[in-house]
């Protein structure tokens, strides 16, 4: 026994003797200037990228693409969208938050609560009044592909579609069948949110809304 723990000693020994080799700065860090101020032109650094007129006009088309929610005068997105997600993940083996493979029985409830027989439940504005998790789905819970295969698995979640912050205008199409989920439009993305993450807009509020000024800040 005690060669066995001699042995053991010295092959730990080895391991991090193999890691503690010397550390070499990288040369680039030394010779490249690492501030991204030092490549720019000094004779244009100060001009600004677009013409005043034209920040103008991007500004006026984002506010409207942000508000263009409550300004719908298309009908709403085919009721297929809301739960076109369960149909395409039937086609694949997809598993849980446990790593293992989920029941076709699970995809079929969440079709089943988007309600596909109402085609559009709702129409009305809404509001994000906290930063909202977008969904393929009517669920939290994540759906991934078969974690052994590569760039599949945790974190990977088929049914996060986007995010959307506080505040953003909204359509509401659909409610789920519990009424816990709302199936909602904005000027970028589609797809089910949390309805205790959402409240009703009316004329009033929607108008003050729009009236206000918006200031776009530099990451």
């Amino acid at each position: 026994m005690k060669i066995i723990r001699v042995i053991r000693v010295a092959l730990l020994l080895l391991l991090t003797a193999g890691c503690a080799g010397p550390q070499r700065e990288i040369r680039d860090l030394r010779t490249l200037p690492q501030r991204a101020s030092a490549y720019l032109d000094p004779a244009s650094a100060d001009l600004p990228l677009l013409s005043k007129d034209a920040q103008d006009n991007l500004a006026r088309e984002l506010l409207k693409r942000h508000f263009s929610p409550w300004h719908a005068k298309s009908p709403p997105l085919p009721a297929s969208r809301a739960f076109a997600a369960a149909s395409d993940l039937s086609a694949i083996p997809i598993y849980g938050e446990n790593l293992r493979r989920r029941h076709p029985s699970w995809l079929a409830g969440l079709a089943r609560r988007a309600d596909p027989l109402r085609s559009p439940s709702l129409d009305e504005m809404g509001i994000a009044v906290r930063t909202v998790e977008v969904r393929a789905l009517p669920t939290r819970r994540p759906a991934y592909r078969d974690p052994r295969l590569p760039g599949e698995g945790y974190p990977f979640d088929l049914l996060q579609v986007s995010a959307l912050p506080a505040q953003t205008p909204l359509r509401i199409v659909r409610r789920s069948t519990d009424g816990s989920w709302f199936f909602v439009e904005s000027g970028a993305v589609a797809g089910w949110v949390q309805a205790a993450d959402v409240a009703l807009v009316d004329t009033t509020t929607a108008a003050a809304f729009q009236r206000d000024r918006y200031l776009a800040l530099p990451q």
